[in-house]
Protein backbone atom coordinates (compact mmCIF):
# COMPACT_ATOMS: atom_id res chain seq x y z
CA UNK A 1 0.00 0.00 0.00
CA UNK A 2 1.97 3.57 -1.28
CA UNK A 3 -0.67 5.68 1.54
CA UNK A 4 -1.83 5.15 4.35
CA UNK A 5 -4.68 6.59 6.12
CA UNK A 6 -3.30 7.22 9.49
CA UNK A 7 -1.58 10.15 10.00
CA UNK A 8 1.92 10.25 10.68
CA UNK A 9 2.21 10.63 14.50
CA UNK A 10 4.33 14.08 15.21
CA UNK A 11 7.39 14.19 17.65
CA UNK A 12 5.58 15.90 20.23
CA UNK A 13 3.08 13.56 20.16
CA UNK A 14 5.79 10.64 20.49
CA UNK A 15 7.81 11.83 23.30
CA UNK A 16 4.38 12.35 25.22
CA UNK A 17 3.23 8.60 24.73
CA UNK A 18 7.02 7.52 25.42
CA UNK A 19 6.82 9.41 29.25
CA UNK A 20 3.62 8.36 29.66
CA UNK A 21 4.82 4.69 29.42
CA UNK A 22 7.85 5.42 31.32
CA UNK A 23 5.37 6.61 34.17
CA UNK A 24 3.06 4.09 33.84
CA UNK A 25 6.23 1.42 33.93
CA UNK A 26 7.22 2.74 37.51
CA UNK A 27 7.57 0.71 40.32
CA UNK A 28 5.65 3.26 42.35
CA UNK A 29 3.04 3.56 39.81
CA UNK A 30 2.68 -0.46 39.92
CA UNK A 31 2.86 -0.41 43.53
CA UNK A 32 0.06 2.12 44.26
CA UNK A 33 -2.16 0.05 41.89
CA UNK A 34 -1.48 -3.12 42.77
CA UNK A 35 -1.97 -2.10 46.76
CA UNK A 36 -5.35 -0.24 46.22
CA UNK A 37 -6.84 -3.06 44.13
CA UNK A 38 -6.04 -5.50 46.92
CA UNK A 39 -7.55 -3.11 49.21
CA UNK A 40 -10.99 -2.95 47.08
CA UNK A 41 -10.94 -6.59 46.46
CA UNK A 42 -10.71 -7.14 50.10
CA UNK A 43 -13.41 -4.94 50.53
CA UNK A 44 -15.84 -5.74 48.55
CA UNK A 45 -15.25 -9.42 49.60
CA UNK A 46 -15.24 -8.83 53.27
CA UNK A 47 -17.31 -5.70 54.08
CA UNK A 48 -19.99 -7.27 55.43
CA UNK A 49 -18.10 -9.48 57.91
CA UNK A 50 -15.83 -6.30 59.03
CA UNK A 51 -18.92 -3.83 59.66
CA UNK A 52 -17.66 -1.36 57.33
CA UNK A 53 -20.51 0.14 55.13
CA UNK A 54 -20.80 -0.86 51.39
CA UNK A 55 -19.91 2.15 50.37
CA UNK A 56 -16.43 1.81 51.53
CA UNK A 57 -15.01 -0.41 48.92
CA UNK A 58 -16.27 1.87 45.71
CA UNK A 59 -14.20 4.54 47.95
CA UNK A 60 -10.98 2.84 48.32
CA UNK A 61 -11.32 2.12 44.49
CA UNK A 62 -12.07 5.72 43.61
CA UNK A 63 -9.02 6.75 46.29
CA UNK A 64 -6.55 4.51 44.32
CA UNK A 65 -7.61 6.23 40.93
CA UNK A 66 -6.68 9.28 42.63
CA UNK A 67 -3.85 8.35 43.96
CA UNK A 68 -2.32 6.88 40.18
CA UNK A 69 -3.49 9.43 38.73
CA UNK A 70 -1.22 11.59 40.65
CA UNK A 71 1.41 9.49 40.45
CA UNK A 72 1.42 9.31 36.93
CA UNK A 73 0.53 13.20 36.33
CA UNK A 74 3.81 13.83 38.96
CA UNK A 75 5.98 11.39 37.29
CA UNK A 76 5.36 13.02 33.72
CA UNK A 77 6.42 16.20 35.17
CA UNK A 78 9.62 15.01 36.94
CA UNK A 79 12.63 14.77 35.04
CA UNK A 80 14.75 12.57 37.66
CA UNK A 81 11.88 10.00 37.26
CA UNK A 82 12.30 9.54 34.13
CA UNK A 83 15.96 9.36 34.04
CA UNK A 84 15.95 6.96 36.80
CA UNK A 85 12.91 4.62 35.23
CA UNK A 86 15.09 5.29 31.66
CA UNK A 87 18.44 3.71 33.16
CA UNK A 88 16.61 0.81 34.84
CA UNK A 89 15.07 -0.36 31.76
CA UNK A 90 18.31 0.00 29.77
CA UNK A 91 20.35 -1.30 32.24
CA UNK A 92 17.61 -4.91 31.82
CA UNK A 93 17.94 -4.58 28.29
CA UNK A 94 21.48 -4.43 28.04
CA UNK A 95 21.85 -7.16 30.51
CA UNK A 96 24.17 -5.16 32.38
CA UNK A 97 24.78 -7.48 35.13
CA UNK A 98 25.88 -9.92 32.79
CA UNK A 99 28.93 -8.20 31.69
CA UNK A 100 31.73 -10.38 33.90
CA UNK A 101 34.36 -7.92 32.64
CA UNK A 102 34.85 -4.58 35.17
CA UNK A 103 35.74 -2.35 32.53
CA UNK A 104 33.40 -3.03 29.99
CA UNK A 105 30.86 -2.73 32.82
CA UNK A 106 31.78 0.35 33.92
CA UNK A 107 31.93 2.07 30.52
CA UNK A 108 28.80 0.95 29.63
CA UNK A 109 27.56 1.92 32.87
CA UNK A 110 28.74 5.42 32.24
CA UNK A 111 27.21 5.43 28.88
CA UNK A 112 24.09 4.19 30.02
CA UNK A 113 24.06 7.28 32.64
CA UNK A 114 24.71 9.54 30.02
CA UNK A 115 21.48 7.98 27.83
CA UNK A 116 19.53 8.60 30.90
CA UNK A 117 20.18 12.03 31.47
CA UNK A 118 19.33 12.65 27.98
CA UNK A 119 15.65 11.89 29.30
CA UNK A 120 15.90 15.26 31.11
CA UNK A 121 15.74 17.34 27.63
CA UNK A 122 12.46 15.78 26.81
CA UNK A 123 11.67 18.11 29.72
CA UNK A 124 13.85 21.14 29.17
CA UNK A 125 13.58 22.04 25.29
CA UNK A 126 9.61 20.63 24.87
CA UNK A 127 9.74 23.05 21.49
CA UNK A 128 12.01 20.27 20.20
CA UNK A 129 10.85 17.53 21.22
CA UNK A 130 11.14 15.78 18.12
CA UNK A 131 14.62 16.60 17.96
CA UNK A 132 15.26 15.16 21.11
CA UNK A 133 13.28 12.22 20.80
CA UNK A 134 15.17 11.64 17.19
CA UNK A 135 18.33 11.94 19.25
CA UNK A 136 17.47 9.37 22.07
CA UNK A 137 16.20 7.10 19.76
CA UNK A 138 19.73 6.79 17.37
CA UNK A 139 21.49 6.76 21.34
CA UNK A 140 19.41 3.49 21.80
CA UNK A 141 20.62 2.00 18.36
CA UNK A 142 23.73 3.14 19.20
CA UNK A 143 23.43 1.37 22.77
CA UNK A 144 21.61 -1.62 21.60
CA UNK A 145 24.68 -2.14 18.93
CA UNK A 146 27.32 -1.63 21.93
CA UNK A 147 25.21 -4.29 24.16
CA UNK A 148 25.87 -6.99 21.29
CA UNK A 149 29.72 -6.38 20.98
CA UNK A 150 30.36 -6.20 24.50
CA UNK A 151 28.60 -9.69 24.83
CA UNK A 152 30.80 -10.52 22.01
CA UNK A 153 33.73 -8.95 23.68
CA UNK A 154 33.30 -9.97 26.99
CA UNK A 155 34.20 -13.85 26.60
CA UNK A 156 36.57 -13.05 24.34
CA UNK A 157 38.16 -10.71 27.31
CA UNK A 158 38.06 -13.81 29.88
CA UNK A 159 39.75 -15.92 27.14
CA UNK A 160 42.57 -13.53 26.64
CA UNK A 161 43.12 -13.21 30.48
CA UNK A 162 43.20 -16.71 30.93
CA UNK A 163 46.18 -16.91 28.11
CA UNK A 164 48.02 -13.94 29.70
CA UNK A 165 48.02 -16.21 32.83
CA UNK A 166 48.80 -19.18 31.19
CA UNK A 167 52.00 -17.19 29.73
CA UNK A 168 52.96 -16.22 32.87
CA UNK A 169 52.76 -19.44 34.54
CA UNK A 170 55.12 -20.54 32.13
CA UNK A 171 57.99 -17.97 32.06
CA UNK A 172 57.46 -18.36 35.73
CA UNK A 173 58.16 -22.06 35.77
CA UNK A 174 61.81 -22.96 36.42
CA UNK A 175 63.31 -24.26 33.18
CA UNK A 176 64.77 -27.87 33.44
CA UNK A 177 67.12 -27.88 30.76
CA UNK A 178 68.85 -24.54 32.44
CA UNK A 179 69.95 -26.21 35.36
Amino acid sequence: MIGSSRPRRSGPDVARRRLLAIALQSTEVIAAAAFFAVVTVFLLLFAGGLGVPGWTAPMAAAAGLVAVSALVITSLHDPDHAARIARRRLEDDMRVAEIAVPEIRALIQQLISHRAAMESQRYAARAHAGTVESVTRAADRWLAGLARLAAVLSPLQDDWRDAAARRQSLVSRPCSACT
